[in-house]
């Protein structure tokens, strides 16, 4: 029997813990036969911060006495544990055998789609993956040529191409959800290149440059398994027949007849929604959130938080949450400690933002997006779309008001708690330049109203929060996908039989890991309507 230890205090992460779990156990060091973290998070509310550690712990002897003791934050080690902390966990789906004239489709290299994939491939099912966007190694090449200056291309970018948004952004893979497939996705990961440790950290991350060193070993993978790979391949409508999808057509006007097809889209493909709509898919308008990007010193943020503290400790994170009474929320998103704040935009014309980390998480700034909540009754008309006009309306003034060439309007904090335009701007990561724009002239009324008021409460669990050196720059409106289309229990849709939707772009997910997680169960789903158990 293993037992499980939970808040054991360590001053650094990588201290000897041995003695302290024996002493809890109240047993000799020397009766520890195995000792593992299996999470691991900074306490910031102590002086100075220490790490709290949770431990799997096996004896030569005497589990049982150390269990009759009741010894507060210990107890037995249940297969929930195991499936909590991600530790040997299998995969979802069996080998099987495929039947022939089925080899389904998957649009979208994200993580729904490339984890769809994977369980496919697994299965014998040897897919079809398709992107329109670049592979990794050539898609840095059209990012880092766009944030020095260069056009926009539409199809490869910060949103689109091999790993989906999340390649060029936080790289986080915190999910609320927990359950075996979170074990299954970190596992993987690590399986392609990922530190072993985001295993045991209550928020793990990958940093964008942990993402693009795995992506290219789970493209070879998926490859051996039997999947065929093709980038540069925008799906621009579904071929149907009697209700039912046959296959698709791309831009270039070729056709590829097969079935089934799953949608792993993301959530700004825009293009392919109102194709999707026409073809006769049902969706509706969700509620999301809108907002800016908020940058600050990170030494600041670390004074605030970490206080005078050890050197060693990580960059300072920060999840800050004001809601109005009986009203909308305000709450910081995606926080980028040592980050970068990008343009996170896929059309010309358009300015969206976002925060991007590398794994040593050393730019001397941090970021978070600034967001406050908007629902259905917020957009202009009631249609599936009424979203996605609200976020482009957003977008487009954004980029006239930075002056048409992708710079960012951006504004002192404080001005803006204070109603007035700022002279002078503070140093940003943003690289392709700033513009003083009061944020008023943006953001919705209504937006802007309770984001006014969430700052100054902010700012009294953060000093200096709504202070001189923090800065908004506009606009965060990408937090989430706009529209929800509407699916069946086992990810099909209700619109049009043998299409499959999964991930962020069907409104079914948020993030890294629960994106990977929907597209493994749409995939299972399939692998169980056509796959076939060895005989």
């Amino acid at each position: 029997m293993a037992l499980l230890v939970t808040g054991i205090y360590l001053d650094q992460p990588n201290d000897d813990a041995m003695d302290l779990v024996a002493s809890r156990l109240k047993v000799d060091r020397k009766q520890i036969k195995d000792l593992q973290c299996v999470r691991r998070s900074l306490d910031a509310r102590h002086r100075p911060p220490r790490f709290t550690c949770n431990y799997r712990v096996l004896l030569f002897r005497g589990e049982n006495t150390v269990m009759s003791l009741g010894i507060p934050g210990v107890r037995e080690y249940t297969e929930r544990d195991q499936q909590r902390y991600g530790t040997a966990v299998t995969g979802p789906a069996k080998i099987s055998r495929w039947p022939r004239g089925v080899r389904p489709i998957v649009v979208g290299a994200g993580p729904a789609g490339l984890f769809a994939t994977l369980i496919l491939a697994r299965s014998g099912a040897e897919p079809i993956l398709m992107e329109r966007g670049e592979l990794v190694e050539k898609r840095i090449g059209s990012v880092q040529r766009f944030t020095g200056g260069a056009p926009l291309d539409p199809n490869s970018n910060i949103l689109f191409g091999e790993g989906g948004a999340g390649t060029f952004s936080d790289g986080k893979l915190y999910t609320r959800r927990r359950d075996g497939l979170v074990g299954f996705v970190l596992e993987t990961f690590i399986r392609f290149g990922a530190d072993p440790e985001i295993l045991r950290e209550s928020h793990p991350h990958l940093g964008t440059d942990g993402l693009r060193k795995l992506l290219p070993r789970l493209r070879e993978h998926l490859v051996s398994e039997g999947a065929q790979i093709r980038f540069g391949a925008l799906v621009r409508r579904l071929i149907l027949e009697n209700g039912r999808c046959r296959g698709v057509e791309l831009a270039d006007g070729r056709k590829f007849l097969s079935r089934p097809v799953i949608l792993a889209i993301g959530h700004s493909a825009r293009d392919t929604f109102r194709s999707l709509l026409e073809a006769g898919l049902h969706a509706e308008p969700k509620a999301m959130a809108v907002g800016v990007r908020v940058e600050h010193p990170q030494s600041l943020i670390d004074k605030a938080l970490h206080g005078e503290s050890h050197p060693d400790l990580p960059p300072a994170e920060y999840r800050l949450t004001q809601r109005e009474k009986n009203g909308r929320a305000a709450y910081t998103f995606c926080m980028c400690p040592g980050g970068v704040v990008i343009p996170a935009t896929a059309q010309p014309g358009h300015l969206a933002l976002n925060g991007m980390i590398f794994r040593h998480r050393a730019s001397g700034f941090a970021n978070a997006a600034l967001v406050v909540q908007v629902t259905a009754a917020d957009y202009p008309g009631t249609d599936a779309m009424a979203g996605v006009r609200f976020q482009e309306q957003m977008e487009r003034l954004a980029f006239a008001a930075g002056g048409g060439d992708y710079k960012a309007p951006a504004q002192r904090v404080v001005d803006f708690v204070r109603k007035r335009r700022s002279t002078s701007l503070p140093a940003s990561t943003y690289s392709l330049g700033v513009r003083s724009i009061p944020m008023d002239d943006l953001l919705p009324q209504q937006v802007a109203k309770v984001m006014r008021v969430a700052i100054q409460a902010f700012d009294g669990r953060i000093e200096g929060f709504a202070g001189a050196e923090g800065l908004l720059l506009g606009l965060e409106t990408r937090t989430s996908s706009p529209v929800r289309f509407s699916r069946r229990a086992d990810g099909q849709s209700r619109g049009v039989a043998d299409v499959y939707l999964a991930g962020e772009g069907a409104g079914r997910a948020g993030g890294i890991v629960s994106s990977a997680m929907d597209g493994i169960r749409v995939a299972g789903s399939i692998v169980e309507r056509f796959g076939k158990a060895p005989e």
